[in-house]
């Protein structure tokens, strides 16, 4: 699925990116990379989600008694 999306343009701009931080990637390099990128989205999004939650209720119980 990756290998659609990283061609083209795409490609080229992602590589541009990574010479500027002066780390050499190849296709196959960013298709094995791509499901950990992924996971730390979706981590970070939870972990952010249910900071503001658990923060929330602790806000809500302390400011009661």
């Amino acid at each position: 699925m990756a290998r659609q999306y990283l061609k083209g343009a795409t490609l080229v701009t992602v590589k541009q990116l990574f010479r500027r931080v002066g780390v050499t990637f190849t296709r196959k390099a960013l298709e094995k990379a791509a499901p950990f990128g992924a996971g730390v989205v979706i981590g970070f999004i939870a972990n952010k989600g249910l900071t503001w939650y658990v923060g929330t209720k602790i806000h809500d119980f302390f400011k009661t008694n």
